[in-house]
């Protein structure tokens, strides 16, 4: 069977890292003969059967892995090449891309490519900086800038610009002897790609439903993430950026409401922009939604004949800082809050915000339901 590679795109592949994605996505090894080949069929198409060989020399039995990588590519949003690229180097691979008429044709704006790539860097150090800063500097051996020091580029598609930023997650060997130094690189870099991915998914689902939440620590890192995002300019409203996540073969698997993919179009930058300072609490008069232990519970009047209302105040997070957030709430929503106050349960309310006069305090009008969350608030 011949394949799309050439010889120097296959030669550094260990057979044992195509192996262990494979057997991750479900093939199964089948016995053979030759000791020196393995039979890998497909979870659900029996037929679907690919050989690999156990090891590599001289150019010998890369027509195989070649082979191998085509079928794997099949079920994978990646094509063979992205694959062979990927398994050169254990690590969750980044790609930002960007594509216009210009970019396709090859006259696309310097500048504005340079600060592509200059935008990926922020992005990644902003998100490194905030799982550094809201966790023990002492549980992770990296820093910041020392975790990017150990990702490496790679190759953009052809027909867009952009980079692809390989983020190591190194492999963790079988027999359980793992120095904690390891152990902690490992933990930072995961942590820092999921919580990339959840602040841009954040990012397009207030594009798609106009609705900000704050209060938890993905809303700060969103809001960094929409600064950086949104001063990207191409000079053309059609360009768009897509930005993908292909996850490490050595991480557990990644929750099935983070997608592989979120593309976002120049037209909607300036919203970005507003996003960030919403959040931050430059602006007023915004939807959003607020999560926060309940701290205050005051009721408006102890007449028995009038139903049961007042104001509450929740503490939570509004941008980088602590902000307090007086609501005036009645009957079944006032009780829910007052209940929530009791037992220290966090709640969320959704309705818009407006600064007061003092340091860190909001009121929010035009409130919806209030819900009564876990015992503990969302990460």
């Amino acid at each position: 069977m011949a394949n799309s590679f050439r010889a120097s795109e296959l030669r550094d592949i260990d057979p044992t890292e195509i192996l262990n994605y494979a057997e991750a996505q479900g093939w199964t090894r089948k016995p053979m003969k030759q000791a020196n080949f393995m039979l890998l069929q497909h979870p659900t198409k029996k037929l679907r059967q690919f050989i690999l060989p156990t090891l590599v020399s001289k150019d010998k039995n890369l027509n195989l892995i070649g082979d191998a990588l085509e079928e794997l590519a099949k079920d994978d949003t990646r094509s063979p090449l992205q694959l062979a690229t990927d398994l050169l180097f254990p690590a969750d691979v980044l790609r930002i891309h960007a594509t216009n008429k210009e970019i396709v044709s090859g006259t696309g704006p310097f500048l504005a490519g340079v600060q592509l790539l200059q935008t990926i860097q922020g992005m990644l150090e902003t998100t490194a900086d905030v799982i550094y800063r809201q966790n023990d500097p002492l549980a992770f051996s990296y820093t910041p800038t020392q975790l990017l020091e150990t990702c490496r580029i790679g190759p953009a598609d052809m027909g867009r610009f952009g980079n692809t930023v390989f983020i190591p997650i190194p492999t963790l060997p079988q027999n359980g002897h793992t120095s904690e130094e390891v152990l902690q690189s490992v933990d930072f870099g995961r942590r820092t790609t999921l919580a990339f991915m959840k602040g841009i998914t954040e990012l397009r689902r207030f594009l798609n439903e106009g609705t900000l939440e704050t209060g938890t620590p993905t809303s700060v890192l969103t809001a960094r993430l929409g600064e950086l995002l949104g001063i990207l300019d191409f000079g053309h409203r059609d360009t768009q950026i897509d930005i993908s996540m292909s996850w490490s073969v050595n991480r557990p698997k990644v929750e099935s409401s983070i997608p592989a993919l979120v593309s976002f179009r120049q037209l909607e930058f300036p919203y970005l922009k507003g996003l960030a300072l919403s959040i931050r609490g430059q602006t007023t008069s915004q939807r959003v939604r607020l999560v926060g232990q309940v701290i205050e519970v005051r009721a408006a009047t102890s007449n028995p004949l009038i139903p049961t209302q007042g104001s509450i105040r929740v503490q939570t997070l509004f941008g980088d800082e602590k902000a307090e957030i007086e609501v005036f709430l009645k009957g079944e929503e006032y009780r829910k809050a007052c209940d929530a106050h009791r037992d220290r349960i966090p709640v969320s309310v959704t309705g818009v915000i407006e600064k007061k006069n003092a340091a860190n305090l909001y009121e929010l009008r035009d409130t919806k339901e209030i819900q009564v969350l876990s015992t503990e608030l969302p990460v």
